[in-house]
């Protein structure tokens, strides 16, 4: 699947709640996720464990970039990966723990998340169908962007895999926040 997203600095996730009701969104979760990377030749992968729910791989491929990017996203059963990897399989790089909220609205994902050793992040992301193209993604999520711009803090270009591994943490992620593009 594909899809068009963006992940900036959460600054206040109570009033970030209060904008996505007031647009119509919808909370449909909240979980503890536990992603655990590997090293992989291209492209991401993690293992996603999560409490009451089968264990999953995403793997996916995106620009390290600030602005709405493209994300190439495969997510497998367990069983389906670990036959595709192998017994052995890739080497396990590091954990990111997380606790997840997510919304929906129309088109348009809305992941609030507290990242441990990190604080809060928010992702924006709509999926590209034959209904909904990649500019039409793109300004849903751009739409949504505007609405919450209250609650927000910098675009962050980087992988919370990335910002672990180089012990960032918010405020002040340094060089892997870059200034928004026009």
């Amino acid at each position: 699947m594909r899809n068009i997203e963006i992940k900036l600095e959460l600054r206040d996730p109570e009033l970030a709640r209060a904008i996505l009701l007031r647009l119509g969104a919808h909370r449909v979760g909240l979980a503890h996720q536990r992603d655990t990377h590997y090293r992989v030749v291209s492209g991401r992968l993690l293992r996603r464990d999560c409490a009451h729910k089968p264990t999953e791989w995403v793997r996916y491929d995106r620009a390290d970039r600030a602005a709405p990017r493209h994300s190439d996203v495969r997510i497998m059963t367990d069983a389906r990966a670990r036959a595709e990897l192998g017994l052995i399989g890739p080497q396990e790089w590091l954990t990111v723990d997380k606790s997840r909220e997510v919304w929906f609205a129309s088109v348009v994902t809305v992941c609030l998340d507290r990242v441990e050793g990190l604080g809060w992040f928010i992702e924006l992301r709509s999926l590209v169908t034959s209904d909904n193209d990649d500019a039409s993604a793109a300004a849903a999520v751009a739409a949504f962007r505007h609405e919450l711009t209250p609650a927000l803090g910098e675009p962050v270009s980087a992988s919370y895999r990335d910002l672990v591994e180089h012990g960032r943490s918010c405020p002040g992620l340094g060089a892997v926040v870059e200034a928004p593009t026009r």
